[in-house]
């Protein structure tokens, strides 16, 4: 898809995107075998959006990489840009890390073999060699090689990435991924957290019941707080630009096991409801944000656009009518068979 011999023109947008097109730098097998590559990423906390200014949206001169672990030990590196408009994607499947300022990856992007080496400052990331292997040299000591300007700064975007799971989401499902995210937090921090909240999405399997959904997908919202002041929530909603509050079907409020780490790290007070989430935000820029109880602060907890579904694609419009709502046997369906275990709405809000 992405040629080294092509227009300087279209290098010169690869470039500005620290993408994929790597060095011939030396990445032996054995140096690159370093724990896997999902651990790799997370130790550096490089898995989630990268922006060159989060605050505009994404655009050709204002590019956007995200990483995602997906099956296989490997990591994705897309770029977009524009919202919906993905313009390559690198599959890697070999990251080490010397240091904590440095990751050294290598991967697939159609059938050639790309090496890079990151640049790690906090939150943010830029390209300091760049080739494909036995190939030209497009970044060297951080600086195109055509033009020799500095490679741009990439900055983590504020809010986790919004990435694709699969599967049934149980009670027992749930509650070990916030043992996994209060592990990770703990390990990169130890000092509890106020509160967080988590969210899982699952989207309508074919066209009739997405119809059946009125355009929407399905979401449960998991909260936790240190003081009960902080829940229940007063409101969960979307911004970009404009702010639109997303309806909830139902909720409930329950408190974590003593023995769990997630008590620890996020606090034991929790809420859980089941949201119906316009499916179109999925796929454009704009931030998912709550309001705590007691703070009435704003919390980004996720932005978008999430991770590239093929399945998206096949639905049509994805925006809802205007005061639509779904079947109510549809969406007592879904949730029976995707949330299994989870209190099953009654009625329609």
């Amino acid at each position: 898809m992405l040629s080294l011999a092509r227009t300087t023109t279209r290098c010169a947008l690869l470039l500005r995107a620290c993408a994929v097109l790597a060095v011939s730098i030396s990445l032996a097998p054995a140096a690159l075998a370093q724990g896997t590559v999902k651990a790799v990423f997370e130790k550096l906390d490089l898995l989630g959006r990268y922006g060159q200014d989060c605050a505009r949206p994404t655009a050709a001169d204002n590019l956007l990489i995200i990483h995602q672990a997906v099956e296989g030990d490997r990591v994705r590196r897309d770029q977009f840009t524009s919202p919906t408009d993905r313009q390559f994607s690198l599959l890697v499947d070999r990251a080490s890390s010397a240091r904590p300022t440095e990751l050294t990856m290598s991967g697939m992007l159609a059938d050639k073999r790309h090496n890079l080496v990151l640049q790690v400052d906090g939150k943010r990331m830029r390209v300091m060699e760049s080739a494909q292997e036995g190939g030209a040299t497009l970044v060297t000591g951080g600086r195109f090689t055509r033009g020799n300007a500095e490679t741009p700064w990439f900055h983590q975007c504020a809010g986790p990435n919004a990435n694709i799971v699969s599967g049934v989401f149980s009670p027992d499902r749930i509650n070990a991924d916030l043992e996994a995210a209060a592990k990770r937090r703990q390990e990169a921090n130890p000092n509890p957290l106020p509160r967080g909240s988590f969210f899982k999405i699952v989207f309508p399997r074919n066209q009739s019941e997405f119809n059946a959904l009125a355009r929407y997908s399905v979401m449960l919202l998991t909260s936790l707080a240190q003081q009960p002041e902080d829940l229940p929530l007063q409101r969960v909603f979307h911004r970009a630009g404009q702010e639109h509050p997303m309806t909830r079907v139902s909720n409930w409020r329950s408190e974590l096991d003593a023995a769990m780490l997630a008590r620890k790290v996020y606090g034991g007070y929790r809420e859980d409801g089941f949201y119906l989430f316009p499916t179109g935000y999925w796929v454009r820029d704009g931030q998912m944000l709550v309001r705590y109880g007691a703070t009435a602060a704003d919390t980004t907890i996720a932005q978008f656009p999430g991770a590239t579904l093929e399945r998206l694609k096949e639905l049509g419009n994805l925006d809802p009518a205007p005061g639509a709502k779904p079947n109510l046997a549809a969406l007592q369906k879904i949730i029976r068979e995707r949330f299994t275990g989870f209190p099953v709405p009654t009625a329609l809000p």
